[in-house]
């Protein structure tokens, strides 16, 4: 939000001038921090892409299938670890 004021006058006779003051949207301002904001957002959003690629290739390189099931199901999954043993 910006204010500001500005002078003016009644519309009839006598025209007495005062100040009016006046409130909004500095426009170029929102508009400037939604743009940081976006690209903020999408850095993080590709920081999250690549490191769920890098999770997916860790858990595909475990050779204990048991124990990549378990992990996929606690932490992929996100199952309790009751609900974890229910499966297994």
């Amino acid at each position: 939000m910006t204010t500001d004021t500005v002078k003016g006058s009644s519309p009839y006779f006598p025209y007495v001038e005062h100040s009016i003051k006046i409130r909004g949207i500095d426009y170029k301002s929102h508009n400037d921090k939604i743009e940081r904001l976006q690209r903020k957002l999408n850095r993080r959003v590709e920081e999250l892409i690549d490191l769920v690629e890098e999770i997916n290739d860790y858990m595909n390189n475990i050779d204990d299938s048991l124990i990549r099931r378990i992990l996929t199901l606690r932490y992929i999954n996100g199952l309790t670890w009751e609900g974890v043993a229910m499966y297994i």
